[in-house]
């Protein structure tokens, strides 16, 4: 049985793949979607567990920051490397043009570069700014990178799929991180506090709800045309090749 593991920080990252796969996969096929919570260390532990329950190829899926210009909330990603702390990892090149060719061939736009990696939220352009140095990165994750360690160390083929939630230009409030449930909603008193010091965040929110409605959209999209031409279950025909 071809398997792919598909690692998602936040479970409404997820929701858009488990609804696409609910009506079933292909004979012989099998995608297994693991929740990991935001973080590096979230995203390995994973990716870890995925691989012992018999994953033939890893995939980092959700949402980034956008670090290009030009890229506005919602536009899709499929980098062609990940920029960990010490070392640049490639995505599959096979598995890379399968993805790339099923989506333009489906007219979806989708930009290409590299996934820079990020400890954390990076709340202003500045921060931003700070990774575009960064070889041709033009977007950036926490979990990206540590599923490519894990796949690369198993010798297996990777590949990262992502939508910008958060484009260049946006400032994101101080305190949303911290408002952020497991689900990567927002807790109603978590926003009432943050408000509560800075009342000025309040005219943001809508702004930040319309980005990650762009975002998810996206994926969305992506995930329908990806598991209806079985792109994502060519994963164990390219380890194979």
């Amino acid at each position: 049985m071809t398997t792919t593991g598909i690692v998602c920080a936040l479970a409404i990252e997820a929701d858009c793949l488990n609804k696409v796969i609910a009506s079933g996969l292909p004979g012989g096929h099998d995608i297994r979607i693991g929740v990991s919570g935001p973080g590096a260390e979230a995203a390995r532990q994973c990716a870890e567990a995925l691989l012992e329950e018999g994953v033939q190829a890893l995939l980092s899926w959700g949402v980034a920051a956008g670090l290009s210009p030009d890229l506005s909330a919602g536009s899709l990603l499929l980098p062609t490397d990940v920029y960990a702390e010490h070392s640049v990892l490639p995505v599959n090149a096979a598995w890379h043009t399968r993805v790339s060719n099923m989506l333009a061939s489906s007219g979806l736009d989708f930009a290409v570069g590299a996934m820079a990696h990020t400890p954390g939220i990076l709340a202003t352009p500045l921060a931003k700014q700070t990774l575009v140095s960064t070889g041709n990165a033009v977007a950036a994750d926490m979990e990206s990178a540590a599923v490519a360690a894990v796949a690369f160390n198993a010798g297996l083929p990777f590949l990262v799929v992502r939508a910008v939630v958060d484009p260049l230009a946006r400032t994101l409030p101080p305190w949303i991180a911290s408002a952020l449930d497991e689900d990567g909603g927002l807790r109603p008193s978590s926003v009432c506090k943050g408000l509560l010091h800075h009342p000025a965040d309040i005219g943001v929110l809508p702004g930040l709800a319309w980005e990650f409605h762009k975002a998810r959209q996206s994926l969305c999209a992506a995930a329908k045309v990806l598991v209806d031409g079985r792109v994502f279950l060519m994963a164990g025909e390219v380890a194979a090749g």
